[in-house]
Protein backbone atom coordinates (compact mmCIF):
# COMPACT_ATOMS: atom_id res chain seq x y z
CA UNK A 1 0.00 0.00 0.00
CA UNK A 2 1.32 3.84 -0.57
CA UNK A 3 1.21 6.07 1.57
CA UNK A 4 -0.82 8.54 -0.98
CA UNK A 5 -4.05 5.76 -0.61
CA UNK A 6 -4.08 7.11 3.17
CA UNK A 7 -2.53 10.94 3.14
CA UNK A 8 -3.44 13.74 0.50
CA UNK A 9 -3.28 17.58 0.23
CA UNK A 10 -6.17 19.54 0.67
CA UNK A 11 -7.12 20.59 -2.43
CA UNK A 12 -7.29 24.38 -2.07
CA UNK A 13 -3.41 24.11 -1.31
CA UNK A 14 -2.13 22.55 -4.36
CA UNK A 15 -0.34 26.01 -5.39
CA UNK A 16 -0.37 29.24 -3.97
CA UNK A 17 -2.71 31.50 -4.05
CA UNK A 18 -3.42 34.76 -6.57
CA UNK A 19 -6.15 36.51 -5.41
CA UNK A 20 -6.57 38.45 -9.22
CA UNK A 21 -6.69 34.33 -10.82
CA UNK A 22 -8.36 32.72 -7.41
CA UNK A 23 -11.14 35.29 -6.56
CA UNK A 24 -14.89 32.86 -6.98
CA UNK A 25 -12.33 29.87 -7.48
CA UNK A 26 -14.93 27.19 -5.48
CA UNK A 27 -11.61 25.23 -4.69
CA UNK A 28 -9.32 27.95 -3.24
CA UNK A 29 -13.10 28.95 -0.79
CA UNK A 30 -14.04 25.48 0.14
CA UNK A 31 -10.27 24.83 0.77
CA UNK A 32 -9.09 27.68 3.29
CA UNK A 33 -8.17 26.90 6.59
CA UNK A 34 -9.36 29.53 9.46
CA UNK A 35 -7.16 29.81 12.50
CA UNK A 36 -7.81 31.67 15.57
CA UNK A 37 -6.76 34.75 14.11
CA UNK A 38 -8.08 34.78 10.62
CA UNK A 39 -11.75 33.89 12.51
CA UNK A 40 -11.10 37.46 14.34
CA UNK A 41 -10.29 38.94 11.01
CA UNK A 42 -13.38 37.68 9.58
CA UNK A 43 -15.40 38.94 12.38
CA UNK A 44 -14.21 42.50 12.02
CA UNK A 45 -13.99 42.80 8.19
CA UNK A 46 -17.81 41.34 8.09
CA UNK A 47 -19.16 43.67 10.53
CA UNK A 48 -17.80 46.43 7.85
CA UNK A 49 -18.97 45.28 5.31
CA UNK A 50 -22.66 44.81 6.60
CA UNK A 51 -22.50 48.09 8.01
CA UNK A 52 -21.98 47.45 11.60
CA UNK A 53 -19.45 49.84 12.03
CA UNK A 54 -17.28 52.43 9.61
CA UNK A 55 -13.87 50.12 10.53
CA UNK A 56 -13.39 49.93 6.77
CA UNK A 57 -9.96 50.52 6.25
CA UNK A 58 -7.98 47.14 7.54
CA UNK A 59 -4.14 45.83 7.04
CA UNK A 60 -3.06 42.36 7.14
CA UNK A 61 1.18 41.94 8.36
CA UNK A 62 2.48 38.89 8.30
CA UNK A 63 5.16 37.23 6.21
CA UNK A 64 5.04 35.14 3.31
CA UNK A 65 3.28 31.92 3.98
CA UNK A 66 1.00 33.35 6.57
CA UNK A 67 -1.93 32.74 4.93
CA UNK A 68 -2.92 36.20 4.10
CA UNK A 69 -3.65 35.96 0.42
CA UNK A 70 -5.85 33.20 0.99
CA UNK A 71 -7.92 34.68 3.57
CA UNK A 72 -8.49 38.10 0.88
CA UNK A 73 -9.28 35.67 -1.66
CA UNK A 74 -11.96 33.79 0.58
CA UNK A 75 -13.26 37.28 1.57
CA UNK A 76 -13.57 38.83 -1.89
CA UNK A 77 -15.14 35.74 -2.83
CA UNK A 78 -18.19 35.57 -0.05
CA UNK A 79 -19.19 38.51 -0.51
CA UNK A 80 -19.07 38.86 -4.65
CA UNK A 81 -21.92 35.95 -4.71
CA UNK A 82 -20.21 33.87 -7.32
CA UNK A 83 -19.56 31.22 -5.26
CA UNK A 84 -21.83 28.85 -4.62
CA UNK A 85 -22.93 28.84 -0.72
CA UNK A 86 -21.95 25.15 -0.14
CA UNK A 87 -18.57 26.19 -0.71
CA UNK A 88 -18.88 28.38 2.07
CA UNK A 89 -20.60 26.16 4.51
CA UNK A 90 -17.41 23.67 4.14
CA UNK A 91 -15.45 26.29 5.48
CA UNK A 92 -17.89 27.51 8.42
CA UNK A 93 -18.18 23.74 9.36
CA UNK A 94 -14.22 24.88 10.59
CA UNK A 95 -15.68 27.84 12.34
CA UNK A 96 -15.08 28.34 16.29
CA UNK A 97 -15.94 31.09 16.96
CA UNK A 98 -19.63 31.75 17.17
CA UNK A 99 -19.96 35.46 16.85
CA UNK A 100 -17.66 35.08 13.52
CA UNK A 101 -20.24 31.72 12.41
CA UNK A 102 -23.04 34.34 12.76
CA UNK A 103 -21.89 36.90 10.32
CA UNK A 104 -20.56 34.57 7.66
CA UNK A 105 -24.21 32.94 8.39
CA UNK A 106 -25.98 36.35 7.70
CA UNK A 107 -23.75 37.07 4.61
CA UNK A 108 -24.71 33.77 2.65
CA UNK A 109 -28.40 34.61 3.31
CA UNK A 110 -27.34 38.26 1.89
CA UNK A 111 -27.86 38.47 -1.68
CA UNK A 112 -26.67 42.11 -2.69
CA UNK A 113 -23.29 41.75 -3.91
CA UNK A 114 -20.28 44.09 -3.65
CA UNK A 115 -17.93 45.15 -6.69
CA UNK A 116 -14.53 43.18 -6.08
CA UNK A 117 -11.45 45.04 -6.89
CA UNK A 118 -8.30 42.87 -6.28
CA UNK A 119 -5.39 44.01 -6.67
CA UNK A 120 -1.52 42.82 -6.90
CA UNK A 121 1.06 45.66 -5.83
CA UNK A 122 3.44 46.62 -8.31
CA UNK A 123 6.35 48.80 -7.62
CA UNK A 124 6.98 49.92 -11.39
CA UNK A 125 2.86 51.45 -11.77
CA UNK A 126 1.49 54.74 -9.80
CA UNK A 127 -0.43 52.99 -6.46
CA UNK A 128 -3.73 55.92 -7.72
CA UNK A 129 -3.16 53.78 -11.58
CA UNK A 130 -3.07 50.86 -10.03
CA UNK A 131 -6.39 51.73 -7.73
CA UNK A 132 -7.96 52.97 -11.68
CA UNK A 133 -6.68 50.26 -13.91
CA UNK A 134 -8.36 47.57 -11.38
CA UNK A 135 -11.07 49.11 -10.85
CA UNK A 136 -11.83 49.77 -14.54
CA UNK A 137 -10.95 46.27 -15.11
CA UNK A 138 -13.34 44.66 -12.20
CA UNK A 139 -15.82 46.51 -13.98
CA UNK A 140 -15.71 45.09 -17.16
CA UNK A 141 -15.38 41.38 -15.74
CA UNK A 142 -18.84 41.88 -14.14
CA UNK A 143 -20.42 43.13 -17.28
CA UNK A 144 -20.92 47.00 -15.49
CA UNK A 145 -21.34 49.54 -17.99
CA UNK A 146 -22.01 52.77 -16.00
CA UNK A 147 -20.84 56.98 -16.82
CA UNK A 148 -19.22 58.82 -14.02
CA UNK A 149 -19.22 62.61 -13.06
CA UNK A 150 -15.95 62.20 -13.44
CA UNK A 151 -15.99 61.05 -16.90
CA UNK A 152 -17.72 64.18 -18.21
CA UNK A 153 -15.22 66.36 -16.26
CA UNK A 154 -11.93 64.53 -17.54
CA UNK A 155 -13.81 65.22 -21.35
CA UNK A 156 -14.41 68.57 -20.43
CA UNK A 157 -10.83 69.06 -19.46
CA UNK A 158 -9.35 67.59 -22.88
CA UNK A 159 -11.51 70.05 -24.93
CA UNK A 160 -10.02 72.98 -22.67
CA UNK A 161 -6.40 71.36 -23.34
CA UNK A 162 -6.86 71.13 -26.90
CA UNK A 163 -7.89 74.61 -27.12
CA UNK A 164 -5.19 76.28 -25.05
CA UNK A 165 -2.30 74.11 -26.34
CA UNK A 166 -3.54 72.18 -29.01
CA UNK A 167 -5.14 74.01 -31.94
CA UNK A 168 -5.01 71.80 -34.89
CA UNK A 169 -6.35 69.46 -32.74
CA UNK A 170 -9.16 71.48 -31.73
CA UNK A 171 -9.80 72.39 -35.19
CA UNK A 172 -10.40 68.95 -35.72
CA UNK A 173 -12.55 68.57 -33.55
CA UNK A 174 -14.79 71.49 -34.36
CA UNK A 175 -14.95 69.78 -37.94
CA UNK A 176 -15.96 66.93 -36.60
CA UNK A 177 -18.56 67.59 -35.21
CA UNK A 178 -19.77 69.81 -38.04
CA UNK A 179 -19.19 66.67 -40.48
CA UNK A 180 -22.09 64.75 -37.86
CA UNK A 181 -25.24 67.50 -38.09
CA UNK A 182 -26.95 65.60 -35.16
CA UNK A 183 -23.25 66.50 -32.56
CA UNK A 184 -23.91 70.68 -32.73
CA UNK A 185 -21.01 72.62 -32.33
CA UNK A 186 -17.90 72.88 -29.73
CA UNK A 187 -19.81 74.91 -27.56
CA UNK A 188 -23.20 73.17 -27.34
CA UNK A 189 -20.83 69.82 -26.53
CA UNK A 190 -19.42 71.66 -23.82
CA UNK A 191 -22.41 72.95 -22.12
CA UNK A 192 -24.33 69.28 -22.71
CA UNK A 193 -21.26 67.56 -20.69
CA UNK A 194 -21.48 70.08 -18.02
CA UNK A 195 -25.14 68.70 -17.71
CA UNK A 196 -24.00 65.19 -17.60
CA UNK A 197 -25.72 64.69 -20.86
CA UNK A 198 -24.82 60.80 -21.62
CA UNK A 199 -25.30 61.85 -25.66
CA UNK A 200 -22.85 64.36 -25.24
CA UNK A 201 -20.44 62.23 -23.64
CA UNK A 202 -20.82 59.25 -26.39
CA UNK A 203 -19.98 61.63 -28.75
CA UNK A 204 -16.92 62.69 -27.32
CA UNK A 205 -16.31 59.05 -26.81
CA UNK A 206 -17.06 58.08 -30.07
CA UNK A 207 -14.54 61.43 -31.79
CA UNK A 208 -12.03 61.09 -29.30
CA UNK A 209 -10.15 57.94 -31.05
CA UNK A 210 -10.10 60.29 -34.15
CA UNK A 211 -7.96 63.21 -32.35
CA UNK A 212 -5.78 60.91 -30.61
CA UNK A 213 -4.23 58.44 -32.69
CA UNK A 214 -6.95 55.41 -32.44
CA UNK A 215 -6.47 55.23 -28.74
CA UNK A 216 -9.76 55.01 -26.97
CA UNK A 217 -10.87 57.86 -24.25
CA UNK A 218 -10.27 56.63 -20.58
CA UNK A 219 -13.67 56.93 -18.42
CA UNK A 220 -11.26 56.60 -15.63
CA UNK A 221 -8.69 59.09 -15.77
CA UNK A 222 -8.46 61.90 -12.89
CA UNK A 223 -8.48 61.47 -9.45
CA UNK A 224 -8.84 57.71 -8.06
CA UNK A 225 -10.61 59.07 -4.82
CA UNK A 226 -13.40 61.01 -6.65
CA UNK A 227 -13.64 57.74 -9.16
CA UNK A 228 -14.38 55.19 -6.82
CA UNK A 229 -16.86 57.47 -4.71
CA UNK A 230 -18.90 58.05 -7.32
CA UNK A 231 -18.75 54.54 -8.92
CA UNK A 232 -19.40 53.19 -6.01
CA UNK A 233 -22.58 55.54 -5.83
CA UNK A 234 -23.63 54.07 -9.63
CA UNK A 235 -23.22 50.50 -8.30
CA UNK A 236 -25.44 51.37 -5.21
CA UNK A 237 -28.17 52.19 -7.70
CA UNK A 238 -27.46 49.29 -9.67
CA UNK A 239 -28.11 46.79 -6.91
CA UNK A 240 -24.75 47.04 -5.40
CA UNK A 241 -23.52 47.24 -1.77
CA UNK A 242 -20.35 49.11 -2.78
CA UNK A 243 -17.19 48.55 -3.10
CA UNK A 244 -14.58 45.77 -1.95
CA UNK A 245 -10.84 46.54 -2.44
CA UNK A 246 -8.30 43.45 -1.56
CA UNK A 247 -4.77 44.77 -2.30
CA UNK A 248 -2.29 42.34 -1.94
CA UNK A 249 1.52 42.83 -1.87
CA UNK A 250 1.28 46.65 -0.36
CA UNK A 251 4.81 46.44 0.60
CA UNK A 252 5.92 46.84 -2.96
CA UNK A 253 3.91 50.59 -3.15
CA UNK A 254 5.45 51.15 0.51
CA UNK A 255 8.92 50.05 -1.26
CA UNK A 256 9.14 52.54 -3.98
CA UNK A 257 6.97 55.13 -2.85
CA UNK A 258 7.42 55.79 0.82
CA UNK A 259 8.70 58.94 0.08
CA UNK A 260 6.24 59.92 -2.32
CA UNK A 261 3.73 62.60 -1.61
CA UNK A 262 1.17 61.52 -3.93
CA UNK A 263 0.88 58.24 -2.89
CA UNK A 264 0.32 59.24 0.51
CA UNK A 265 -2.28 61.60 -0.42
CA UNK A 266 -4.05 58.96 -1.81
CA UNK A 267 -3.73 56.42 0.27
CA UNK A 268 -5.21 58.93 2.94
CA UNK A 269 -8.21 60.20 1.42
CA UNK A 270 -9.08 56.58 0.03
CA UNK A 271 -8.73 55.58 3.88
CA UNK A 272 -10.94 59.02 5.17
CA UNK A 273 -13.29 58.33 2.03
CA UNK A 274 -13.87 54.23 3.50
CA UNK A 275 -14.35 55.23 7.06
CA UNK A 276 -17.09 57.73 5.69
CA UNK A 277 -19.13 54.79 4.53
CA UNK A 278 -23.04 54.65 4.60
CA UNK A 279 -25.95 53.93 2.82
CA UNK A 280 -25.47 55.82 0.02
CA UNK A 281 -22.08 54.87 -0.81
CA UNK A 282 -19.99 52.10 1.18
CA UNK A 283 -15.65 51.20 0.02
CA UNK A 284 -13.83 49.29 2.24
CA UNK A 285 -10.09 48.39 2.06
CA UNK A 286 -8.05 45.22 2.67
CA UNK A 287 -4.21 45.98 2.50
CA UNK A 288 -1.85 42.64 3.12
CA UNK A 289 1.92 43.56 3.69
CA UNK A 290 4.93 42.16 5.04
CA UNK A 291 5.57 45.23 7.81
CA UNK A 292 3.75 48.24 9.18
CA UNK A 293 3.98 51.20 7.42
CA UNK A 294 6.13 52.42 10.65
CA UNK A 295 8.45 50.29 9.47
CA UNK A 296 9.42 51.51 6.46
CA UNK A 297 9.99 55.10 7.98
CA UNK A 298 13.48 55.05 8.80
CA UNK A 299 15.14 56.69 6.05
CA UNK A 300 12.24 59.53 6.31
CA UNK A 301 11.89 63.21 6.49
CA UNK A 302 10.27 63.89 9.88
CA UNK A 303 7.51 65.60 8.13
CA UNK A 304 6.57 62.40 6.04
CA UNK A 305 6.94 60.29 8.82
CA UNK A 306 4.33 62.51 10.81
CA UNK A 307 1.85 61.96 7.69
CA UNK A 308 2.51 58.24 7.05
CA UNK A 309 1.86 57.57 10.91
CA UNK A 310 -1.27 59.89 10.71
CA UNK A 311 -2.54 57.60 7.84
CA UNK A 312 -1.54 54.14 9.62
CA UNK A 313 -4.02 55.60 12.38
CA UNK A 314 -6.24 55.45 10.03
CA UNK A 315 -6.24 51.40 9.43
CA UNK A 316 -7.07 48.86 11.58
CA UNK A 317 -3.68 46.21 11.93
CA UNK A 318 -3.96 42.99 11.95
CA UNK A 319 -0.93 40.38 12.76
CA UNK A 320 -1.89 37.30 10.83
CA UNK A 321 1.07 35.50 11.76
CA UNK A 322 -0.03 32.25 13.92
CA UNK A 323 1.41 30.95 16.83
CA UNK A 324 3.50 27.87 16.26
CA UNK A 325 1.26 25.53 17.63
CA UNK A 326 -1.86 27.06 15.47
CA UNK A 327 0.95 26.40 12.27
CA UNK A 328 1.10 22.88 13.60
CA UNK A 329 -2.76 22.60 13.95
CA UNK A 330 -2.98 24.18 9.79
CA UNK A 331 -0.42 21.95 8.42
CA UNK A 332 -2.30 18.67 10.25
CA UNK A 333 -5.14 19.99 8.40
CA UNK A 334 -3.84 20.36 4.78
CA UNK A 335 -2.23 16.80 5.18
CA UNK A 336 -5.72 15.21 5.12
CA UNK A 337 -6.16 11.40 5.97
CA UNK A 338 -8.39 9.82 3.57
CA UNK A 339 -8.75 7.46 6.43
CA UNK A 340 -9.19 8.32 10.53
CA UNK A 341 -7.13 5.14 11.27
CA UNK A 342 -4.28 6.62 8.83
CA UNK A 343 -1.32 6.28 11.85
CA UNK A 344 -2.50 3.06 12.77
CA UNK A 345 -2.62 1.40 9.61
CA UNK A 346 1.36 3.09 8.85
CA UNK A 347 2.95 1.66 12.00
CA UNK A 348 1.39 -1.27 11.95
CA UNK A 349 3.20 -1.72 8.13
CA UNK A 350 6.90 0.15 9.27
CA UNK A 351 7.51 -0.18 13.23
CA UNK A 352 10.41 3.32 12.10
CA UNK A 353 7.63 5.38 12.14
CA UNK A 354 6.34 4.48 15.44
CA UNK A 355 9.79 4.42 17.10
CA UNK A 356 10.61 8.49 15.63
CA UNK A 357 6.96 8.90 17.84
CA UNK A 358 9.15 7.43 20.69
CA UNK A 359 12.00 9.61 21.20
CA UNK A 360 12.54 10.93 24.96
CA UNK A 361 12.92 14.72 24.00
CA UNK A 362 9.32 14.98 22.14
CA UNK A 363 8.66 16.49 25.35
CA UNK A 364 11.19 19.00 25.02
CA UNK A 365 11.25 20.22 21.75
CA UNK A 366 6.93 20.70 22.34
CA UNK A 367 7.17 22.20 25.18
CA UNK A 368 4.31 24.86 25.05
CA UNK A 369 1.93 22.50 24.13
CA UNK A 370 0.30 19.46 26.08
CA UNK A 371 1.80 15.79 25.20
CA UNK A 372 -1.67 14.34 24.00
CA UNK A 373 -1.65 17.29 21.59
CA UNK A 374 2.05 16.38 20.44
CA UNK A 375 0.76 12.85 19.63
CA UNK A 376 -2.46 13.73 18.32
CA UNK A 377 -1.11 16.72 16.03
CA UNK A 378 2.34 16.82 15.23
CA UNK A 379 3.20 12.86 15.35
CA UNK A 380 0.04 11.88 13.85
CA UNK A 381 -1.99 14.40 12.07
CA UNK A 382 1.53 15.88 10.32
CA UNK A 383 2.88 12.80 9.22
CA UNK A 384 4.93 11.88 6.61
CA UNK A 385 6.58 15.05 8.16
CA UNK A 386 9.24 14.18 10.91
CA UNK A 387 8.22 16.15 14.74
CA UNK A 388 11.52 18.12 14.02
CA UNK A 389 10.59 19.09 10.90
CA UNK A 390 7.16 20.28 12.38
CA UNK A 391 8.81 22.34 14.58
CA UNK A 392 11.27 23.73 12.21
CA UNK A 393 9.38 24.48 9.14
CA UNK A 394 7.04 27.64 10.30
CA UNK A 395 10.16 28.98 11.94
CA UNK A 396 12.42 28.78 9.13
CA UNK A 397 9.42 29.74 6.36
CA UNK A 398 9.25 33.29 8.77
CA UNK A 399 12.65 34.11 8.42
CA UNK A 400 13.16 32.67 4.90
CA UNK A 401 9.45 32.67 3.02
CA UNK A 402 9.51 34.57 -0.14
CA UNK A 403 6.56 34.28 -2.60
CA UNK A 404 7.38 31.59 -4.85
CA UNK A 405 8.94 29.33 -1.45
CA UNK A 406 6.62 29.11 1.71
CA UNK A 407 5.22 27.10 4.46
CA UNK A 408 2.80 25.98 2.41
CA UNK A 409 4.41 25.32 -0.97
CA UNK A 410 6.69 23.17 1.00
CA UNK A 411 3.93 21.13 2.06
CA UNK A 412 1.90 21.46 -1.63
CA UNK A 413 3.95 22.72 -4.64
CA UNK A 414 3.50 19.57 -7.22
CA UNK A 415 7.35 20.15 -9.31
CA UNK A 416 9.51 21.61 -6.36
CA UNK A 417 8.41 20.52 -2.89
CA UNK A 418 9.10 16.82 -1.47
CA UNK A 419 5.43 15.63 -0.41
CA UNK A 420 4.60 14.57 -3.36
CA UNK A 421 7.44 11.98 -3.82
CA UNK A 422 6.95 10.99 -0.18
CA UNK A 423 3.38 10.47 -0.55
CA UNK A 424 4.16 7.91 -3.52
CA UNK A 425 6.29 5.92 -1.21
CA UNK A 426 5.10 2.02 -0.42
CA UNK A 427 4.67 2.42 3.42
CA UNK A 428 6.29 -0.70 4.44
CA UNK A 429 9.89 1.27 2.97
CA UNK A 430 8.91 4.46 3.40
CA UNK A 431 10.56 7.36 5.03
CA UNK A 432 9.72 10.78 6.88
CA UNK A 433 10.54 14.32 5.81
CA UNK A 434 13.28 15.45 7.50
CA UNK A 435 15.19 18.45 8.38
CA UNK A 436 17.61 18.33 6.06
CA UNK A 437 14.78 18.41 2.99
CA UNK A 438 14.23 22.04 4.50
CA UNK A 439 17.40 23.13 4.22
CA UNK A 440 17.27 21.72 0.46
CA UNK A 441 14.14 23.81 -0.51
CA UNK A 442 14.98 26.93 1.10
CA UNK A 443 18.48 26.79 -0.46
CA UNK A 444 18.33 29.67 -3.06
CA UNK A 445 16.35 32.05 -0.30
CA UNK A 446 19.65 30.98 1.99
CA UNK A 447 22.17 31.72 -0.42
CA UNK A 448 20.95 35.46 -1.03
CA UNK A 449 19.59 36.23 2.55
CA UNK A 450 21.30 39.41 4.23
CA UNK A 451 20.36 38.03 7.53
CA UNK A 452 24.00 38.43 10.07
CA UNK A 453 22.50 35.82 11.78
CA UNK A 454 21.70 33.35 8.62
CA UNK A 455 24.48 33.88 6.53
CA UNK A 456 27.77 32.79 7.73
CA UNK A 457 25.80 29.16 9.34
CA UNK A 458 24.99 28.79 5.70
CA UNK A 459 28.56 29.91 4.27
CA UNK A 460 29.87 27.28 6.33
CA UNK A 461 27.68 24.69 5.77
CA UNK A 462 27.62 25.39 1.47
CA UNK A 463 31.43 25.03 2.52
CA UNK A 464 31.76 22.05 4.35
CA UNK A 465 29.54 20.25 1.41
CA UNK A 466 31.63 20.99 -1.63
CA UNK A 467 34.91 19.64 0.11
CA UNK A 468 33.13 16.61 0.18
CA UNK A 469 32.44 14.11 -3.12
CA UNK A 470 29.13 14.12 -4.77
CA UNK A 471 28.11 10.74 -3.93
CA UNK A 472 29.14 11.47 0.30
CA UNK A 473 24.86 11.48 0.62
CA UNK A 474 25.24 11.03 4.90
CA UNK A 475 27.80 13.33 5.25
CA UNK A 476 26.25 16.23 3.19
CA UNK A 477 22.86 15.58 4.92
CA UNK A 478 24.40 15.47 8.44
CA UNK A 479 25.98 18.95 7.28
CA UNK A 480 22.36 20.29 6.44
CA UNK A 481 20.53 19.23 9.43
CA UNK A 482 22.94 20.92 11.82
CA UNK A 483 22.75 24.07 9.36
CA UNK A 484 19.40 23.91 9.43
CA UNK A 485 19.33 23.82 13.50
CA UNK A 486 21.27 26.86 13.83
CA UNK A 487 19.32 28.79 11.19
CA UNK A 488 16.27 28.00 13.11
CA UNK A 489 18.30 29.33 16.28
CA UNK A 490 16.14 26.96 19.18
CA UNK A 491 19.05 26.09 21.63
CA UNK A 492 16.53 25.54 24.43
CA UNK A 493 14.04 23.11 22.51
CA UNK A 494 15.93 22.09 19.56
CA UNK A 495 19.77 22.11 20.86
CA UNK A 496 22.55 21.14 18.09
CA UNK A 497 23.70 18.42 20.03
CA UNK A 498 24.62 14.59 18.40
CA UNK A 499 21.48 12.95 20.15
CA UNK A 500 19.12 15.51 18.36
CA UNK A 501 21.39 15.84 15.16
CA UNK A 502 20.99 11.56 15.33
CA UNK A 503 17.31 12.17 15.62
CA UNK A 504 16.80 14.59 12.84
CA UNK A 505 18.55 12.82 11.01
CA UNK A 506 18.07 9.20 11.69
CA UNK A 507 20.18 6.38 13.16
CA UNK A 508 21.90 5.17 10.12
CA UNK A 509 22.75 8.43 8.12
CA UNK A 510 23.93 9.78 11.42
CA UNK A 511 27.02 7.22 11.91
CA UNK A 512 28.02 6.41 9.05
CA UNK A 513 27.63 10.31 8.03
CA UNK A 514 29.60 11.13 11.37
CA UNK A 515 32.40 8.46 10.74
CA UNK A 516 33.04 9.81 7.33
CA UNK A 517 33.16 13.24 8.37
CA UNK A 518 35.42 12.51 11.83
CA UNK A 519 37.84 10.84 9.29
CA UNK A 520 38.11 14.03 6.72
CA UNK A 521 38.05 16.27 10.42
CA UNK A 522 35.24 18.41 8.95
Amino acid sequence: MKLNELITISPGFHRSVNIKYDLNNPEKVSGFIPTEKSEEIIKHVLSALQGRNNDCASILLGSYGTGKSHLMTFLGSLVSKQVPSSYIYTVIEKIKNNRTKALLQKEIQTETPYLVVPILGSSSIDFEQQLLFSLKSSLASNGVELNINSSFTSALKFIQMWRDKFPEVYGLLERSLKNNLDYGTVSELENNLSEFDTKALEIFTNIYPKLSAGADFDYFSGDAVDVYREVSVELVKKGYRGIFIIFDEFNRVLDTSIKNFDTLKTLQDIAELASRSNDNFRINLLLASHRTIGQYLDKTSNDITNEWRKIEGRFKLFDITNKPWETYDLISRVLQKKDSNAYDIIVHENLQIQKVAQHRRLKDIFDEIPFNTVKNIIIKGCLPLHPVTVFLLPRISGKLAQNERTLFTFLADQDESPMPIFLDQEIKTMDLIRPWHIFDYFEQQLRWTKDDNIKPVYIKTINAISSLPQNAQSEQKLLKTVGIYKIAGNKLNLPCTLEMVKYGIGDNEFLEGLRSLQQNKL
